[in-house]
C-alpha cells in the first residue's frame, strides 16, 4: 500500500501551520474583520492556559518574544496550542490507522502527534526570521535618523522616539515600545534588556551597547551611530556580493542541465532527419 496516510498527516500539519500563519497575518491587519476571531481564539487559549498551568521549556518565552508574540500569543497560550495541535494530529493519525490498519497508518499515528506539537515552533522560528530580516534592512536608515536627532541636541530617549516615529518596520515599532517604557518610568537598563530580548539581532545589540556606554560614561552618540550605520551598510553590501557570487554556479548548473541538453536534442533531431 502507498504512503497516502503519511501524506494526509503531513497535509494536516501543514494546514495547522498555515492556520497559525494566517493568525499572524490577521493580527497585523487592524482593519481585517477576521482579527476579532483570532483575538477571541487567543483569549480562549489564554483562559485554558490559566486553568491548566501547562509547563513550558525554558527558552520558549524568549522564542515567543523574538517572534513578536504573533496573534497576541504568550508563553502559556503557546504551550496550550502546542498540546491541542498534538492531540488533534494524534486523533487524525488514529483515524487513519483505524481506517486501514497498515504500516503506513501506524507510521502516521507515530509521527502525527510530534508533528502537531512542533508546528507552532516552526511558525515562531519563521516569524523570528522575518523580524530579523526586517531589522537588518531598516537599521541603517533608522540609525541615521537617530544620529541627526542627537546632533540636533535631542536627548537619546527622545531621539529614539523621534527616529522610530517615522518608521513602520519591526525595529521602529520595538523602539517606540522602548521609548514609551522609559517615559513611563522603567529603568533604561531593564528596557534595553527587554528590547534585546524581543529583537535578538546584532544590530539591536550594538545599538544597546552604545546607549549603555553613553549612559555610563557620557560618550557622545553621533560619531558611533554614524560608524555603526556605515558598518551595517557595508555588511549588507558584502552579503549581496556573496549571494551574487554563490548564484553564479547555480546559474551555470541550470544552463548545463537544461539549456545544453535542449540544444543537443535539437541538433540530434536534425542529424536524425538527415540520416533518414
Amino acid at each position: 500500500m502507498t504512503m497516502s496516510g503519511v501524506l494526509m498527516a503531513g497535509a494536516g500539519v501543514a494546514a495547522a501551520g498555515a492556520t497559525l500563519d494566517l493568525a499572524v497575518l490577521t493580527s497585523r491587519r487592524r482593519a481585517d474583520p477576521a482579527r476579532g476571531a483570532a483575538r477571541r481564539t487567543t483569549m480562549v487559549l489564554r483562559a485554558l492556559a490559566g486553568h491548566l498551568g501547562v509547563p513550558a521549556p525554558a527558552d520558549l518565552a524568549d522564542r515567543v518574544a523574538a517572534a513578536g508574540s504573533p496573534a497576541g500569543l504568550d508563553l502559556a497560550t503557546v504551550m496550550v496550542l502546542k498540546w491541542a495541535l498534538a492531540v488533534a494530529a494524534g486523533a487524525f493519525g488514529l483515524a487513519v490507522l483505524l481506517a486501514g490498519p497498515t504500516r503506513s497508518g501506524a507510521l502516521t499515528l507515530l509521527l502525527a502527534a510530534p508533528a502537531g506539537f512542533l508546528a507552532p515552533d516552526l511558525v515562531l522560528a519563521r516569524s523570528a526570521r522575518r523580524r530579523r530580516a526586517s531589522v537588518q534592512e531598516a537599521a541603517p536608515d533608522l540609525l541615521d535618523r537617530l544620529r541627526l536627532a542627537v546632533e540636533a541636541g535631542v536627548s537619546p530617549a527622545r531621539a529614539l522616539a523621534q527616529a522610530a516615529a517615522r518608521g513602520d518596520d519591526v525595529l521602529a515599532a520595538e523602539l517606540r515600545v522602548f521609548a514609551l517604557a522609559v517615559e513611563l518610568g522603567d529603568a533604561r537598563a531593564q528596557a534595553l534588556a527587554e528590547l534585546c530580548r524581543c529583537v535578538p539581532a546584532p544590530e539591536v545589540a550594538a545599538l544597546a551597547a552604545l546607549l549603555r556606554r553613553a549612559d555610563r560614561h557620557g560618550v557622545p552618540l553621533a560619531a558611533p551611530l554614524a560608524s555603526l550605520a556605515d558598518g551595517l551598510r557595508e555588511d549588507q553590501a558584502r552579503a549581496l556580493r556573496e549571494r551574487a557570487a554563490t548564484s553564479a554556479p547555480k546559474i551555470q548548473l541550470i544552463v548545463a542541465l537544461l539549456l545544453v541538453p535542449a540544444a543537443l536534442l535539437v541538433v540530434g533531431a536534425g542529424l536524425l532527419a538527415g540520416l533518414r
